[in-house]
């Protein structure tokens, strides 16, 4: 992922190479791809803070999984099963939390963990109003392309009319308007 970050100009170029995404439309995989980045560093955050704790009523323990940590063990040698179902169950906090619905089954027990679920929701907020941002200038900036054409469109006609223009050179027109429209 880092080097993603580092390289990211020519992850945009290639992207776009795939993708044929205009701005906005990268603006808006950009914004996609950061909030589910932030949601992975928080799940890895949520779970640190979590372990960090030494108290009985922690989240893992409240929500049955330090009692299925322990039992399950003994069963995955390598453990990756286990861990997988809890970081699914964190980020499933975490994503409720960070897009701000919050259905209430899992909820932090600790000071740290009610610290961390604060900072999420700040930036959760902040994520969700860039994101709205971006689906709102996404739109404008169809509705321009879409009154831009139109306005052209009615242009060529006019102009056919006008100046009584050939039909094989109108369409030749009309053909250019919407390649460049694309």
């Amino acid at each position: 992922m880092i080097k993603v970050i580092k390289d990211r100009d020519k992850f945009k170029a290639y992207m776009n190479d795939i993708l044929k995404l205009t701005p906005a439309y990268e603006r808006l995989f950009v914004s996609a791809l950061g909030i589910l980045l932030f949601c992975h560093i928080a799940t890895c955050l949520w779970y640190v803070i979590v372990s960090l704790d030494d108290s009985q009523q922690d989240w893992l323990n409240s929500n049955g999984f330090e009692s299925y940590l322990k039992s399950e063990v003994s069963q995955h040698f390598d453990g990756f099963l286990i861990v997988s179902k809890i970081y699914v169950a964190i980020l499933y906090y975490v994503v409720q939390t960070v897009i701000t619905v919050g259905y209430g089954d899992l909820a932090p027990k600790t000071t740290g963990e009610r610290l961390m679920a604060c900072f999420l929701i700040i930036v959760g907020v902040v994520f969700y109003s860039l994101f709205i941002g971006f689906v709102s200038s996404l739109i404008n900036d169809v509705e321009n392309m879409n009154q831009r054409f139109n306005h052209r469109l009615h242009t060529l006609y006019r102009l056919q009319k006008e100046y009584s223009l050939p039909v094989f050179f109108t369409k030749k027109l009309l053909n250019a308007i919407k390649y460049q429209n694309k």
